[in-house]
């Protein structure tokens, strides 16, 4: 053993993982804003039941979180390295494949109003609808649920992001091989109402629990 471990302080129990994950979406402008948990009495998950998973996703990809600030070098004359540095940018974004064929997806990756206007189906239940020449520009509310457990005690970890539209697509691949997938991105934007892309949070028995045995930094329960 290393003669830093006591300084490194290691501790495993903190390592979690997302083993299960749900993305869950709904029409930014019929719901309000989740502020600012999702923790309801006992530690429990409250989500509000019009929020509509996009079901299966691929696997293999999983979900990307991405975060990529944009810092800007204050150059004075006569330093060789920045003298001040300042943020003027962060890039938030949800990035996934949804495997499963349903309105909700076919909606997103194509940018239509599928989903907040029901559209007509024929008396079989078929369905055809026409994209629009452009995608629409949808405003969309989102969260990223993930589970992981400690002593089989519920962990969950979360991102609620309270206003994202779709700012990217991955081609379709129809192959004999695979399912279909409808890849795209979600851009996280800055709500009117708490002024943040992003909110970050955890909770469960197992997270309360892991508190009085670990050091989260966070000061236990």
């Amino acid at each position: 053993m290393s003669g830093i471990s006591a300084f490194q302080g290691g501790q495993s129990d903190l390592e979690l993982a997302a083993r299960d994950l749900a993305v869950l979406l709904c029409p930014y402008d019929d719901s309000a804003p989740l502020l600012p948990t999702l923790e309801g009495v006992g530690g429990a998950l409250t989500i509000p039941n019009y929020y509509v998973s996009v079901g299966n996703f691929t696997k293999a990809a999983g979900v990307t979180l991405g975060h990529s600030p944009e810092i800007n070098d204050i150059e004075s004359h006569g330093k060789g390295s920045p003298t001040r540095q300042m943020a003027s940018k962060r890039t938030i974004t949800i990035g996934f494949e949804p495997q499963e064929t349903k309105l909700l997806n076919l909606s997103l990756y194509w940018g239509t109003k599928w989903m907040s206007e029901a559209p007509t189906l024929s008396a079989t239940g078929g369905f055809a609808e026409a994209i629009p020449e452009l995608p629409l520009n949808l405003k969309f509310r989102a969260i990223l649920l993930g589970w992981d457990d400690f002593n089989g005690e519920d962990i969950f970890i979360y991102w609620i992001a309270n206003k994202v539209n779709v700012s990217a697509t991955s081609d379709t691949e129809l192959v004999d091989s695979n399912v279909i997938r409808y890849p795209f991105t979600l851009n996280c934007q800055a709500d009117d109402e708490n002024q943040s892309a992003l909110t970050v949070g955890l909770c469960g028995e197992g997270w309360e629990t892991l508190q009085t045995v670990t050091d989260t930094g966070f000061g236990g329960s």
